[in-house]
C-alpha cells in the first residue's frame, strides 16, 4: 500500500476550493428553494415536516441564546435526555435501568481530541487504564463499538475504547457509553461496555464552516464542512486533515477523514438515511520504554520501525417508519472495509503484517406499544458477517517472504427481545434476552523454522442465551432509583482459537468467558436543577477467564475475576458564571480464582487497577461567548503485575495532570486554545512489570505520556 503524503497548506487549498465549489451552488439552490417554498401549499406532508424542523431549529437557537452561558460549560446528564444505546430504542435516561454516560457535542467541541483515550474518555467514570471500561485487560476486547447502532469492529472480537478515533469527530452529535455487560442487547464482547457514536443530523438552514488549528510538535489540523436541507432532503459533508509530528521519536501521525450524510423524508411517517465515511491514517508506534530508557530519555523510541498504515471505507443505510400511533420499524445495514499494514510495536522482532477485513451488519427492530400500563415490546434481529484475509512476513519488511497466511470468517445470527411495563406510575420494569449463534472458521498455512509448512482448516461454533432484567423507580420529577441484573459473554478471539501468540498455542476447544452483573443506581437533580448527580454501584463476576498456561504454553479457561465498585458524576452550577463537574471511580478488581503454573493469583488485584480515578473540571464564563475550563485528573497507585509481589519497586504512581481549555465565540468566529499537561509533568499512561522470560529481560515497561502541549485554532461559520 503506497501512501501519498500531502502537506497541510496544499491540503487546505484543495479542501477550501472544494468547499467553495460545493457551497456556492448549494447556497443558490437553497435560496431558490426557500423562495419556492413560500409559494407552496403548507398543507403538504413534506412542507409540514420541514416546518416542524424549522420550528425545532428556531426554538433551539432561541434556547441556546437564553442559556448560552450555562450550556457552554454544561456536561451534565439530564433525566429527560434521550438515549438509544441502553435499550436499542429511544428512552429518557430516567427510565433506563443501566449506567449510561452521554458526551455531548458541546463537550467534544471543547475538548477537540485527537486521542480519545488521553483527552476525552477519562472525563467519564468507569474508564480503565487498559483498553476497556471497568476491566483493565489489554489483551482482551470487552467493548462493542457502534456508529448509529451498527458495528464498527468485526465479529472476531476487536472492540476497544479507542473507537471514537475511527469516526470523523466533526460528524459526531454525541457519544453514548453504556458501562458494564450488555450482551442481552449487543451480544459477545459487550462485557465492559458499549460505545455508540451518534452522528449529526443535517440542520434545516444551510451552514458552512472553515477552520484551522496549529500547535506544538508540528500539530496542524484543518477542515471544511457544509450542511443544510432543501424541501426534500437534508445533507451533511465534512473533510478534515491532521498532520502531527509528535513530541516523542517515531510518533508521526497523518490522517484524512471524509464523511457524508443524506437524509430523505419520503413521507410524514418515514425517514431514509444514507451515510458514507472514508479515513486514511498513518501512525508510527514507538513502543514502551524499559526502566533504563525511561530514566535516561523518555522522549526516545523503543522500536524504530513500527507503524500502522490504515484505510477504511464504510457506507450505511437506515430506514425508520412509524406504523400507527404505537409501533414502528427500523432497518439498518452497514458495510465497512479496513486495510491495514505495518510491522508491530508490541513485538519488536515480529514480522510485517497486513490484513483486509470486511464487515457486514444488518439490524432490524420492531417496537409495538400496548394500551395497558405503558407497556412496549421490542423485537429485533442482529446479523453480522466478517471476513478477514491476514498475512505475516518473515521479517519486518513487506518485501520479505510470507510465513503465515490465513482467512477467517465469522457469522453471527442473533434475535433479541425486550419487554417493558409500568404496573404503577412510578415503576418501569424491563425484561429482555438475546440468543447468539456464532460460527468461526479459519483456513490457512504457516511456515516454521522447526517444523516447516503446516496447513490448517479449523472451525468452531458457539451459542449463548443472555438474559437481563431491570426496574426503575421515578422518585418524583427530579430523582430516579434503578436496579438491574444482566449476563455477558465473550467468545474467544482468533488469537486464542486459531493463531496463537508469542509461543502460546491456540486452542479451538475454548469456551466463552461468562459474566453475571449486578447494578444499583441513583440519579437526579437538586437545588432547583442547579446540581445533578448520577451514582452507580456494580459487581461483575467473570468465569472461565481465558489465560495463557505458562507450563503447557497453551490458552485455557482457568481464571475467575470479580470487578466491583462505585462510579459517580456530580455537576453543579454556581451563580451565572461557574460550573463544577466531578467524575469519580472507586474500583476493586480481583482474581477470585486464578492459578497459572505454580503461581496462585487468587485474591490478587488485577494489574493497572487503581482504586480511585478522579476527573474534576472547573468552568468559568465571565462574559457571553467566553469560557475557560481547568481540568484535574488524578489516579491512586496501582500494581504493575498480576503477581502483586513481583515488582521490587512496589506499586506504580502517576502525578496529577492538569489541562486548560479556552474558547471565545463572537458572531460567526470561534477562537480556542488548549494546554495539555499544564505543569509539564513527566508521566506514563501505564506502567507494567514482567518477569524475565525467553521473550524479554523482564522489568518495568512504561507507556509514555506527553509533556506540556499547546495548540490553538480559529473557525468561521457562515449561513
Amino acid at each position: 500500500m503506497q501512501k501519498i503524503r500531502w502537506k497541510l497548506l496544499a491540503q487546505m487549498k484543495l479542501y477550501v476550493l472544494f468547499a467553495m465549489v460545493l457551497i456556492f451552488p448549494v447556497t443558490s439552490m437553497a435560496e431558490d428553494n426557500a423562495k419556492k417554498k413560500e409559494k407552496e401549499d403548507a398543507s403538504s406532508a413534506l412542507t409540514l415536516a420541514a416546518e416542524d424542523r424549522v420550528k425545532e431549529d428556531k426554538k433551539g437557537e432561541k434556547d441556546d441564546k437564553k442559556k448560552k452561558k450555562k450550556d457552554a460549560a454544561s456536561s451534565k446528564v439530564k433525566l429527560d435526555s434521550i438515549v438509544v444505546s441502553a435499550t436499542r430504542t429511544e428512552r429518557k435516561i430516567k427510565d433506563v435501568p443501566a449506567s449510561v454516560n452521554v458526551i455531548g457535542k458541546k463537550e467534544m467541541e471543547r475538548v477537540k481530541f485527537i486521542d480519545s483515550n488521553r483527552e476525552l474518555l477519562k472525563r467519564i467514570p468507569g474508564y480503565s487504564m487498559s483498553r476497556n471500561f471497568r476491566i483493565p485487560m489489554g489483551g482482551k476486547n470487552y467493548t462493542i463499538n457502534l456508529v448509529d447502532g451498527l458495528a464498527v469492529s468485526s465479529a472476531f472480537g476487536s472492540g476497544h475504547m479507542g473507537s471514537p478515533e475511527k469516526t470523523n469527530p466533526f460528524d459526531i452529535e454525541r457519544i453514548e457509553v453504556v458501562r458494564g455487560p450488555a450482551s442481552a442487547l449487543y451480544g459477545s464482547n459487550a462485557l465492559g461496555g458499549v460505545i455508540n457514536i451518534i452522528t449529526r443530523k443535517p440542520p434545516l438552514e444551510p451552514e458552512y464552516r472553515l477552520w484551522g488549528e496549529g500547535g506544538m510538535y508540528g500539530r496542524w489540523r484543518g477542515g471544511a464542512s457544509a450542511a443544510g436541507s432543501t424541501d426534500k432532503m437534508g445533507y451533511f459533508f465534512d473533510v478534515n486533515t491532521l498532520d502531527y509530528q509528535g513530541w516523542r521519536d517515531r510518533t508521526t501521525r497523518d490522517e484524512t477523514q471524509v464523511s457524508t450524510k443524506l437524509l430523505l423524508d419520503p413521507d410524514s411517517y418515514s425517514t431514509f438515511t444514507i451515510r458514507s465515511e472514508y479515513y486514511d491514517k498513518y501512525e508510527e508506534n514507538p513502543g514502551s520504554l524499559t526502566q533504563e530508557q525511561w530514566d535516561r530519555d523518555w522522549q526516545r523510541a523503543e522500536v524504530y520501525d513500527a507503524y500502522n498504515d490504515e484505510q477504511a471505507k464504510s457506507i450505511s443505510a437506515k430506514y425508520e417508519r412509524d406504523i400507527g400511533d404505537n409501533s414502528g420499524l427500523e432497518l439498518s445495514y452497514g458495510i465497512r472495509n479496513t486495510l491495514s499494514e505495518g510491522p508491530p510495536s508490541f513485538d519488536a522482532t515480529g514480522g510485517f503484517r497486513s490484513s483486509d477485513v470486511t464487515n457486514h451488519n444488518l439490524v432490524g427492530i420492531y417496537r409495538y406499544g400496548f394500551d395497558f400500563f405503558r407497556s412496549e415490546l421490542i423485537a429485533g434481529i442482529d446479523l453480522q458477517h466478517s471476513a478477514s484475509d491476514s498475512k505475516r512476513h518473515s521479517e519486518r519488511s513487506v518485501d520479505s517472504s510470507v510465513d503465515q497466511q490465513y482467512d477467517l470468517v465469522a457469522v453471527v445470527k442473533s434475535p433479541f427481545l425486550q419487554y417493558e411495563i409500568s404496573p404503577i406510575d412510578i415503576m418501569r420494569i424491563s425484561l429482555g434476552a438475546r440468543y447468539d449463534s456464532i460460527s468461526y472458521s479459519a483456513d490457512g498455512w504457516e511456515i516454521s523454522e522447526y517444523t516447516g509448512r503446516s496447513d490448517y482448516d479449523k472451525s468452531t461454533d458457539f451459542s449463548h442465551l443472555s438474559p437481563k432484567a431491570g426496574v426503575t423507580f421515578n422518585l418524583g420529577e427530579e430523582h430516579s432509583l434503578w436496579l438491574s441484573y444482566g449476563q455477558g459473554f465473550v467468545v474467544p478471539s482468533r488469537t486464542f482459537l486459531f493463531v496463537g501468540h508469542r509461543g502460546y498455542e491456540p486452542n479451538p476447544d475454548l469456551d466463552p468467558e461468562k459474566a453475571d452483573n449486578y447494578e444499583i443506581g441513583l440519579r437526579g437533580k437538586l437545588i432547583g436543577s442547579r446540581l445533578d448527580y448520577d451514582i452507580t454501584g456494580y459487581r461483575t463476576d467473570i468465569k472461565d477467564m481465558l489465560v495463557a498456561d505458562d507450563e503447557r504454553e497453551v490458552y485455557v479457561n482457568a481464571g475467575e475475576v470479580r470487578v466491583q465498585g462505585v462510579e459517580s458524576t456530580i455537576g453543579c452550577i454556581v451563580g451565572d458564571s461557574w460550573r463544577f463537574d466531578v467524575a469519580h471511580t472507586y474500583a476493586v478488581n480481583e482474581y477470585t480464582d486464578f492459578i497459572n503454573s505454580d503461581d496462585d493469583f487468587s485474591g490478587n488485584t488485577l494489574r493497572a487497577s487503581p482504586e480511585h480515578h478522579l476527573d474534576a473540571r472547573t468552568t468559568w464564563m465571565p462574559i457571553s461567548g467566553l469560557s475557560a475550563e481547568l481540568e484535574w485528573n488524578s489516579i491512586s497507585s496501582y500494581y504493575t503485575n498480576d503477581d502483586n509481589d513481583a515488582d521490587p519497586d512496589g506499586k506504580a504512581t502517576r502525578p496529577d495532570l492538569f489541562n486548560l481549555r479556552l474558547s471565545y465565540e463572537r458572531g460567526p468566529w470561534t477562537l480556542w486554545g488548549t494546554v495539555l499537561n499544564l505543569l509539564d509533568s513527566k508521566y506514563a499512561e501505564r506502567v507494567t512489570y514482567s518477569s524475565p522470560s525467553r521473550y524479554s529481560d523482564g522489568g518495568r515497561e512504561y507507556r509514555v505520556g506527553e509533556p506540556i502541549t499547546f495548540y490553538a485554532g480559529l473557525s468561521y461559520t457562515f449561513k
